[in-house]
């Protein structure tokens, strides 16, 4: 058994999720900044959404702190494998 083989699937996988990940993270960016540029004309309707919309505002709110754990171990995990396959090509 090749352990090394399984190692390189694996971070190729991981790098890939880094990337997907990015690239969802930039468009959400964009969708808040255009939601922000269009509510700034309207802060009163701003304001009373943000009250009616408060529990699931926190619950997306707890789910990027969550989506950012994840990304962040998510490195980690890359730098560690990376560590793994330099060790076992010695």
């Amino acid at each position: 058994m090749n352990i090394n083989y399984y190692l390189k699937d694996r971070l190729r996988l991981q790098e890939q999720w880094l990337k997907d990940f990015t690239i969802w993270n930039k468009h959400e960016e964009i969708i808040a900044k255009a939601a922000k540029a269009y509510y700034k004309k309207k802060p009163i309707l701003s304001l009373l959404l943000k009250i009616y919309f408060l529990p699931t505002n926190f619950c997306n709110f707890v789910s990027r702190l969550r989506d950012m754990h994840i990304y962040n171990m998510c490195k980690k995990e890359v730098e560690v494998l990376k560590k793994e396959i330099e060790e076992t090509n010695k």
